[in-house]
């Protein structure tokens, strides 16, 4: 996980990109939707191999 040394900041200044918003949309799609990988596939059809981030996790 990058942390806020210097080192780690994109440009110096900005916290480097862990998270693609895709696999932030994917999971309210498939989640709130019901959309299938197919569907998910259209939508969304460049994305790469998706990592679910458990946005709708049950505690």
């Amino acid at each position: 996980m990058a942390g806020l040394d210097a080192s780690a900041l994109y440009r110096g200044r900005d916290l480097a990109i862990t998270t693609d918003f895709r696999d932030i949309v994917a999971d309210v799609l498939e989640q709130r939707f019901r959309l299938g990988d197919a569907e998910l596939a259209r939508v969304l059809p460049q994305m790469p191999k998706r990592r679910p981030v458990g946005l709708f996790a049950q505690g």
